[in-house]
């Protein structure tokens, strides 16, 4: 399996990455943009990076948020009210 990244390496593979990323856009149920598929592998590979390559040192991490994957790929449902810096501190 190839890694996505490996596309954004390889200039030659630069056409490829569009396709997909173009594929990815049509197939949306929503007909989403294909340049939110890109920014959402950026901001997973960011927030992958932060959590597990230990990039903050010894301070823990949470992530909030989920507009993402709640307006865009409705995966996940949202929880409106809650106040999120009071349940983490």
């Amino acid at each position: 399996m190839t890694d996505i990244f490996d596309l954004y390496r390889d200039p030659k593979k630069h056409d490829e990455l569009k396709t997909i990323l173009n594929l990815g856009a049509q197939k949306h149920p929503a007909g989403l943009a294909q340049n939110f598929l890109e920014k959402d592998i950026w901001v997973a590979e960011a927030l992958r990076l932060l959590n597990n390559e230990n990039l903050l040192g010894a301070h823990s991490t949470a992530f909030k948020g989920g507009t993402a994957l709640s307006k865009c790929w409705r995966a996940i449902g949202v929880f409106p009210g809650i106040p999120w810096r009071q349940v983490f501190e």
